[in-house]
């Protein structure tokens, strides 16, 4: 139920919550439809979570396709992708306990939610036109604040004073966009071990992996070329030319004293090796590609639109298979219109994605035992955040080449080569 009061020429909107919005002006503009304004978040802002200051307001902006949030252990990276998960899933807080003081989200209007506004039948509605009202929201933002318990309050200006009860109209619809995400998160602790049957349930510890793929390819309600193919030629892309694998299957093991299913890899060249006893890398790269390929095609996920959550995928992985695997996300998430967070102290990771047209690097720090966030946007933000993850000068021993050059000047030719 709505209910909807006008105080001091601001109105409120509580959608069963205590909610506001306000507009500010942005360069960005948008032409989606109002039904796909939630997965434009341009920014989000907060303040009053673990590490994070009580009294002042902390952003990550201009969120792309792939954002990147880099620090040190135990700075806040974890902390930062919680608060992503609260603006885009409203059951997060009540699922996880979190609790956060504030959490400010931007999205843009457009011309579809001015026709919601007018609905059928308004020519105008008081001194406001379809016309006048779409020049004058063009370019700007509703900025969303949730507090506490996921409490969420809706305010403008006064200028919308006479369109009150039209913008509540025209804004039902918001809860029903966030009702359709889900957040899917991969933590840095996990692992892959042999399961007995059970259901599908894929934990962000891994938990359940076996049993996914099991049923993918034994189930007949399931597709298993999802696995034996899409997920297989993924991972070939990723692992080449370190290794290429035929073919994946799942048998039955005799794992600690119980009959378990078991994952196999058949390596070209090599014997078949069980995915449980392989290195933590190739683990990692299947948890993956199971919830970027798998995941979206169960029950439980279909229709719904996934923001990836991915704590520090490089744990184990050697720096050319970083690189491979960061190149991969980069495209599978620009070719599938996905958005992805990804947690790093991997410096590895600002070199993939520092001259990326849809990537953002910020960087997540420490002072004084406050955290803090920083967009990384020029060079000397880079050497800035290279420093505070002690990356040192014996590293370039790991680079794929090194080039010598005569001074600093020859630096811009290079970065524009």
């Amino acid at each position: 139920s709505y209910h909807f009061d006008l105080d001091n020429d601001n109105y409120y909107l509580n959608l069963n919550h205590d909610t506001w919005f306000n507009y500010k002006d942005i360069k960005k503009t948008s032409n989606q439809s109002f039904l796909d304004l939630y997965e434009e978040v341009v920014n989000i802002s907060f303040k009053g979570y673990k590490a994070f200051s009580n009294s002042e307001y902390v952003s990550i902006n201009n969120i792309s396709r792939i954002n990147v949030v880099i620090g040190k252990n135990n700075c806040g990276k974890t902390s930062l992708l919680d608060v992503v998960e609260l603006v885009y899933c409203e059951n997060a807080p009540i699922r996880t306990g979190k609790e956060i003081e504030s959490v400010y989200f931007d999205i843009p209007f457009n011309n579809d939610f001015v026709e919601r506004v007018f609905g059928s039948g308004y020519s105008s509605i008081g001194a406001w036109t379809k016309a006048s009202l779409s020049k004058y929201v063009n370019g700007k933002l509703f900025s969303l604040e949730i507090r506490g318990n996921n409490k969420i309050a809706l305010k403008n200006n006064n200028e919308f004073y006479n369109l009150s009860e039209h913008v509540r109209r025209a804004m039902g619809v918001f809860e029903e966009r966030r009702e359709r995400y889900r957040f899917r998160k991969i933590s840095a602790e996990r692992n892959i071990n042999p399961e007995a049957e059970g259901e599908i349930v894929l934990d962000n510890n891994g938990e359940g992996a076996t049993n996914l793929i099991r049923v993918f390819i034994n189930d007949c309600n399931f597709d298993e070329s999802v696995i034996e193919s899409n997920l297989l030629n993924a991972l070939n892309l990723i692992m080449m030319p370190e290794a290429e694998y035929e073919s994946i299957r799942v048998q039955q093991v005799d794992y600690l004293g119980e009959i378990c299913w078991e994952v196999f890899l058949q390596e070209k060249g090599m014997q078949r090796v069980s995915l449980s006893k392989t290195g933590s890398g190739l683990k990692t790269i299947v948890l993956v590609l199971l919830n970027l390929m798998v995941i979206p095609k169960i029950d439980e996920y279909k229709g719904y639109k996934l923001i990836y959550g991915f704590e520090e995928l490089e744990n184990n992985l050697h720096p050319a298979l970083q690189r491979r695997l960061f190149e991969y996300l980069y495209n599978f998430a620009i070719e599938n219109d996905i958005i992805i967070y990804l947690t790093t102290h991997s410096h590895i990771a600002i070199n993939v994605f520092f001259n990326k047209e849809e990537a953002n690097i910020f960087h997540v720090s420490k002072e004084k035992g406050i955290a803090k966030i920083k967009n990384i946007e020029t060079h000397i933000d880079k050497t800035e955040l290279l420093d505070d993850l002690d990356v040192k000068a014996s590293d370039i021993l790991q680079s794929n080449g090194i080039i010598w050059v005569e001074g600093p000047s020859d630096r811009i030719y290079i970065n524009k080569f």
